[in-house]
């Protein structure tokens, strides 16, 4: 399902943080959202994945309408088909690695095997952290357990806000590869970052120009 952003505005207070962004994007690629500290790519991202509400425009998911919905169909748009990848990983620290993992199968959109679970962890050589708690792995290592959980709720929308501002080359080449897997199974894949290895990755751009700006936005 391809997503439609039209005339979308948030403010805080007095202070415009963005206002009449289009945005078209289409399932199977991937978009880049940059622009300098303030122009709104965090708060753009979480509007997009209902954390937050517009001020005005639209959103649409395929078909469906995702701005001004209950909250019911909010929690249904989350568990189905929207998936986030964060800087701090947002994973549950109690848990162990593998019931973050696990929590994706419970998705309506698709209904993994339980022994999915254990596949995405050995993929992402996370098995023998499996009954660690999350707090006790390193930043490498949550970040596998957070992809491990993405790739088995397979989203029919990705959203990640700076997701490898803390990691090394290898764990940034892992993330990117996971993206990009991700769109070629037909997701619509968003991240918001400053990190240029990850440009390779992006194949279109939206430039925000911040608060202070008058011209128009571009997707490039």
């Amino acid at each position: 399902m391809d997503l439609h952003v039209e005339s979308a505005t948030k403010s805080f207070a007095d202070r415009t943080i963005f206002s009449a962004i289009d945005l078209a994007a289409e399932s199977g690629l991937c978009y880049r959202i940059t622009g300098p500290s303030g122009s709104g790519k965090s708060t753009l991202l979480n509007c997009i994945g209902l954390l937050e509400e517009l001020d005005g425009g639209e959103i649409f998911l395929g078909d469906e309408r995702m701005t001004g919905i209950p909250a019911r169909t909010v929690h249904r748009l989350h568990r189905d088909h929207l998936g986030f990848l964060f800087q701090n990983f947002g994973l549950v620290d109690s848990w162990t690695a593998e019931k973050n993992v696990r929590i994706a199968t419970g998705s309506h959109r698709r209904r993994p095997h339980r022994s999915d679970t254990s596949d995405a962890m050995s993929r992402f050589g996370i098995s023998a952290l499996a009954e660690q708690p999350t707090h006790c792995l390193s930043g490498g290592e949550q970040q596998r357990v957070a992809l491990a959980r993405l790739m088995i709720k397979e989203p029919t929308l990705v959203l990640a806000d700076e997701p490898t501002s803390s990691l090394d080359d290898d764990n940034t080449a892992i993330d990117a590869e996971a993206l990009r897997e991700l769109a070629d199974r037909g997701a619509v894949v968003l991240f918001a970052s400053h990190d240029s290895r990850l440009t390779p990755l992006a194949d279109h751009e939206l430039l925000l120009p911040g608060p202070s700006a008058t011209r128009d936005q571009q997707l490039l």
